[in-house]
């Protein structure tokens, strides 16, 4: 497969097997899934890592950086009556947050992302669990 095939317009799907568009909508939840394995992933990658380390870059940093672009990705598909019920996560903040990394050409500060990590995942990780067990129930 060549990249061009990859930039196909519309979201619905063919019979065509290299066809690489979505079949279907998904359900909201499993944004929110996809949310928190992001952070779980962050909270892994940066484990081991001091700010020395991670500002130098390296594979653990992009890694990292990708996570938090799935994250700003996955917000946008969450309904905004779910987020104004959930007020408490910061849902525009993570979707500024991929933004400034896209658009910043991988260079966001270092030191906000490095703050992100230490302070507010974990209660992100927490909070998502808690709204993915309410919605499944």
């Amino acid at each position: 497969m060549e990249w061009n095939q990859t930039h196909r317009a519309g979201r619905g799907a063919t019979n065509d097997p290299n066809d690489m568009r979505r079949n279907a909508i998904r359900p909201y939840v499993s944004y929110l899934r996809d949310m928190n394995h992001a952070l779980e992933k962050i909270v892994s990658f940066s484990k081991d890592l001091s700010f020395f380390q991670f500002q130098k870059g390296g594979v653990n940093r992009d890694a990292i950086l990708f996570n938090f672009q799935i994250i700003g990705e996955a917000v946008k598909h969450v309904p905004r009556h779910v987020q104004s019920k959930n007020k408490h996560i910061p849902w525009n903040q993570m979707a500024a947050l991929r933004n400034d990394i896209v658009h910043e050409y991988f260079d966001p500060d270092d030191m906000i992302i490095w703050e992100i990590i230490q302070h507010n995942i974990p209660k992100n990780i927490q909070d998502l669990q808690f709204l993915i067990q309410q919605t499944t129930q």
